[in-house]
């Protein structure tokens, strides 16, 4: 199931000034992996198609947040980069299960 938290200015504004906490960093995980699961409604690989579900979400973020996205793919791309990024800092070791749960 996706259970993505909403990212809000508040948050975005920890995370540019450096004081964002691992619980924070680990909220962005969960709404990344969210987002992943979404984007795979295109499918993956050769598989991939033209999505009546996803093509106007990235519209709309695009609209929203000025966010430039040639297609799923490379937005997925970017989302899981920036997972990675986040998981080589942040400890997502000492969880409790319904924290890693809510991220996986």
């Amino acid at each position: 199931s996706i259970n993505a938290p909403p990212i809000t200015g508040k948050v975005s504004s920890l995370i540019r000034a450096g004081q964002a906490s691992a619980p924070v960093f680990r909220e962005l995980l969960s709404s990344l992996n969210a987002g992943i699961q979404i984007l795979l409604l295109d499918g993956v690989g050769d598989q991939m198609s033209e999505s009546m579900v996803v093509a106007p979400l990235l519209k709309i973020l695009q609209h929203d947040t000025g966010i430039e996205t040639r297609d799923s793919l490379s937005l997925r791309n970017r989302f899981l980069e920036t997972k990675r990024i986040i998981e080589s800092v942040v400890d997502t070791n000492n969880l409790d299960d319904s924290e890693k749960e809510r991220i996986s």
